[in-house]
Formats: structure tokens, C-alpha cells, sequence
């Protein structure tokens, strides 16, 4: 067996080359998931999968292909990985989220054209709800008890 001589490379190079086929690989394990059939349903958001069994195994063999690719440049510029902790991609994103949630309140909405008492009063409690749930999430999530 050949070992493959490791090309030499600047740590900025490094970093740089390596956040990016990072990124590609997480979007590349999204597409896998929908080429094994993945739907996500909630209230609002639906996806729906109308890949073909053709489409399907055209997805898995391009997305094993890539992969082939990201592992040689991963050996050959000695490249480590990413490991995302799910509590802290949860953390994330919810602490994020919860300033949009709450510009959904209708002193906010107010940029956008009158709001009626009617919608405030629909509108602000639930948004009040969904922000305390929100970051209970964020509480949660760092809690490991």
C-alpha cells in the first residue's frame, strides 16, 4: 500500500479550505437524508420529498463521490474535522432566534402598517410564550442534568 505524501500548507490555508469543505459536508449530509426519503413536518413548515428512486441514488452517488474527494484533500492537507455538539447547535440557534421571534410583537409590527388592538391582543401573549419557551430550550440545552 502507497502512502500518500501530506502537502504542505500554511495554517491560514488551512483553515480557510477546511471551514469550506466543513460546510459542504454538512449540506452534503442534508441531501443524503433527503435522498434516504427525510420529510420534516411542523405547524407551518413542510417539506415534501418528490425525489424519484432514480434522483435518489443519482443524490447518494454523487453525495459518496464528494465524499471521496473531501477525505483525500482531509489526508492529503491534513485536515481535521468538526464535531458539532447538538445541545450547542441548540444553544445557538435559539439564542439567535429569539430576537426575530420577538420583533414579531406588535409594537415591532407597527413599521409596518397600523396594528389593531385585536391582533395585539392575539398576537403579544402567544409571542411572550414562545419567547419563554424559547429560552427554556436555551436553558436546557446547557443544562446537562
Amino acid at each position: 500500500m502507497t502512502q500518500k505524501k501530506a502537502v504542505d500548507v500554511g495554517e491560514n490555508h488551512k483553515r480557510a479550505v477546511s471551514a469550506t469543505l466543513t460546510l459542504l459536508d454538512e449540506m452534503l449530509c442534508e441531501f443524503e437524508e433527503y435522498a434516504q426519503g427525510r420529510e420534516r413536518h411542523g405547524v407551518l413548515y413542510h417539506e415534501r420529498n418528490s425525489l424519484s428512486d432514480k434522483q435518489r441514488r443519482g443524490i447518494q452517488a454523487e453525495v459518496a463521490a464528494m465524499r471521496q474527494t473531501i477525505r483525500e484533500l482531509k489526508e492529503a492537507l491534513r485536515l481535521s474535522g468538526r464535531r458539532d455538539e447538538v445541545a450547542q447547535q441548540i444553544w445557538g440557534r435559539a439564542s439567535a432566534f429569539w430576537e426575530v421571534l420577538v420583533e414579531t410583537q406588535s409594537r415591532y409590527l407597527r413599521r409596518y402598517g397600523e396594528v389593531t388592538p385585536a391582533l395585539k391582543e392575539c398576537l403579544d401573549p402567544r409571542i411572550e410564550a414562545l419567547t419563554a419557551r424559547l429560552l427554556a430550550l436555551v436553558d436546557l440545552s446547557r443544562n446537562r442534568s
